[in-house]
């Protein structure tokens, strides 16, 4: 593979959200929500392709007018509260190939993570394109010894971990996966790359109404440079 190479950006947006109804399309700060993805997979110059998997017509409506392609919606079946992304995904792809499109690699963006930068999407879809695979962002959790319970069977709890260390030095640095970007290369397996995010505006993940407003704090005084394609922009 070589960095012309086909990937294939998916950015899932099923129209049942719960915590913040409408979310996907909800308006920040004159675009919607999606929207941001959706230009910053447009910008970025190794993504083939950027298609929007949703079961709305209302989202699917609002991507195609900003640049989306949205070739078809996702069943009910795969847009539930219990439905995998990943089954998604591969829907999109069955249904791909059968215009005989084979993307080499595969992105998820999601929408509700937007404060991603078209440089990091371009360097993480490089990854994928030299063998990488899976291709994630992460985020830095801290736990201490006593962090973690267990709980008695008489109602108590107790730490899963004992140490005898200073606090400090039994604090333990752990990390997991952020939506940001999450890649496979479709020929490569077991060649992890994980990009860290320690940028704490990066990391807003927008599930509540609190979380929209501190996005559209950050946007509304231009605290955060997606670096966008002027064109696209």
């Amino acid at each position: 593979m070589h960095q012309k190479a086909k990937v294939l950006a998916v950015i899932p947006a099923r129209g049942g959200s719960k915590g913040l109804p409408g979310k996907n399309i909800r308006e920040l700060c004159g675009l919607p929500l999606i929207g941001y993805s959706i230009r910053v997979a447009l910008s970025a110059r190794n993504i083939d392709r950027v298609i929007v998997s949703t079961d709305s017509e209302e989202i699917a409506a609002v991507a195609r007018s900003l640049g989306a392609e949205v070739p078809f919606l996702r069943p009910p079946s795969l847009a539930g509260d219990a439905s995998l992304i990943s089954e998604a995904v591969f829907y999109v792809l069955d249904a791909l190939r059968e215009e005989s499109y084979h993307p080499d690699a595969v992105v998820e963006l999601y929408p509700t993570h937007p404060f991603r930068t078209v440089p990091l999407v371009d360097e993480l879809a490089v990854k994928l394109c030299e063998g990488y695979s899976p291709v994630n962002t992460v985020r830095r959790i801290v736990h201490d010894p006593l962090s973690v319970m267990l709980r008695r069977a008489d109602g108590t709890v107790f730490p899963v971990q004992k140490t005898s260390e200073a606090p400090e030095e039994a604090r333990r640095h752990y990390y997991r996966k952020y939506g940001l970007f999450a890649g496979r290369n479709r020929t490569s397996v077991d060649n992890p790359y994980f990009k860290v995010v320690n940028d704490p505006v990066s990391l807003i993940d927008i599930d509540t109404l609190s979380d929209f407003r501190l996005a559209e704090h950050v946007i509304g005084n231009g605290l955060f440079d997606f670096q966008l394609d002027p064109e696209v922009s």
